[in-house]
């Protein structure tokens, strides 16, 4: 059995395709189709990595803190933007890096059903998401990758004196 293709090969095959059609609506749907298999494929990355941060912070909390520190939030807050700028600055699309960290507190939250299904008989304290607010989350990650987009697709400066 043959494994299949990578992302970027039905990509650049659809790319290829919508080339060389010669009927234009049809070229023209491939073209939008490559771009919705490019976006979603830039959401469900960064959606990973989010998930992974939060399931780093409750199991760092679970088992190095036992209770959530008072510093949480702001640790939260400081790995978003971070996060958020390296995904976009490796190629993906800043909206879905963005729009995908609001999958943190799901992912948390299902880090400690999963901690409590494994060990039913120890007392999982709080994660400390309670107060947290997801418009927060959403907006430090959309600047980070906004930023990141913005440095990346950048014409070069000019070197010397400006006139």
């Amino acid at each position: 059995m043959t494994p299949l293709p990578a992302r970027q090969d039905w990509e650049q095959a659809m790319h290829n395709e919508a080339d060389a059609a010669p009927d234009v609506e049809w070229a023209e749907q491939t073209q939008r189709a490559a771009e919705r298999l490019r976006i979603l494929g830039g959401f469900g990355q960064s959606a990973a990595a989010f998930a992974a941060l939060a399931a780093v912070q409750v199991l760092g909390v679970q088992f190095l803190a036992g209770t959530p520190p008072d510093w949480l939030w702001q640790t939260v807050m400081v790995l978003t933007a971070p996060l958020a700028f390296i995904l976009t600055w490796r190629g993906l699309d800043p909206m879905p890096v963005g729009s995908a960290a609001i999958v943190y507190f799901p992912a948390a939250e299902a880090t400690r059903a999963v901690l409590h299904a494994l060990m039913p008989q120890q007392e999982l304290g709080s994660s400390g998401l309670e107060t947290m607010s997801a418009a927060v989350i959403l907006v430090l990650a959309l600047c980070g990758a906004s930023f990141a987009f913005n440095l990346r697709t950048s014409p070069a400066k000019p070197k010397g004196r400006l006139t």
